[in-house]
């Protein structure tokens, strides 16, 4: 294999049209009281890094001591939402196409690098049936860790301990929506595309140090050339 293939979901495969951060902040409130943090932009930032934010007078320790509980209610809270996730969001225009053709190429292994805890993140790609077309048991999630330059290793050593296969540098391909998932890119040597569908311009993914920059993945063709650097 040459490539390993590391997808975010929110803006980048999936737009949920605010039906994921109304998930995520019920399931919060349910789990920890009143959100006391001041509001920000949840785009780039894993699910750890929400909590912690939102409750910035909380002990972090204390925060993740309860995650179960937590994943247990947002999982509730996203599933009650499904017909709603459907009607608000859906895949971006030409994902479906790229992930099929990516999956179906030769040396390619793609699995996902997302700010979403795992369930949650299995959970929103198979609400579209888009789940089969990576490896997400060997991804990196925000139930990782709470920084997410720190999650491409999670992702390499377990396709490492998957598949007898070490990635590395430019093997690498980090394919994100904002400039953290540039950052995270770019702090593990990895090459990066940035995708223009979600709430950051074309000329800030660029300016954030992206590799590549596309529009969107209508055109599959030119996708999967940009992204497997031919």
């Amino acid at each position: 294999m040459k490539h390993l293939i590391l997808w975010d979901i929110d803006g980048t495969i999936l737009r949920s049209g605010g039906v994921a951060g109304e998930s995520l902040r019920a399931a919060m409130t349910r789990t920890f009281g009143v959100i006391t943090g001041a509001p920000f932009a949840y785009a780039g930032m894993t699910d750890r890094q929400i909590l912690f934010n939102s409750y910035p007078d909380h002990d972090q320790a204390a925060l993740l001591d309860q995650m179960p509980g937590f994943i247990d209610i947002y999982m509730e809270e996203l599933s009650a939402r499904r017909e709603e996730y459907a009607r608000r969001g859906g895949p971006m225009p030409g994902v479906r196409e790229v992930l099929q053709h990516l999956q179906q190429t030769p040396d390619v292994l793609q699995t996902l690098l997302t700010g979403n805890i795992k369930d949650s993140a299995r959970a929103k790609l198979s609400f579209f049936g888009l789940d089969h077309y990576l490896d997400i048991e060997i991804g990196a999630y925000g139930s990782d860790h709470h920084h997410r330059p720190a999650l491409v290793p999670f992702a390499v050593q377990r396709a490492a301990a998957r598949y007898g296969r070490t990635f590395s540098g430019q093997e690498i391909v980090v394919i994100g929506d904002t400039p953290n998932d540039v950052a995270c890119g770019k702090a593990n040597g990895a090459r990066i595309i940035a995708v223009a569908t979600g709430a950051f311009t074309s000329q800030q993914l660029r300016e954030a140090g992206a590799d590549a920059v596309l529009e969107d993945l209508t055109d599959t063709a030119i996708a999967v050339k940009i992204i497997l650097g031919e």
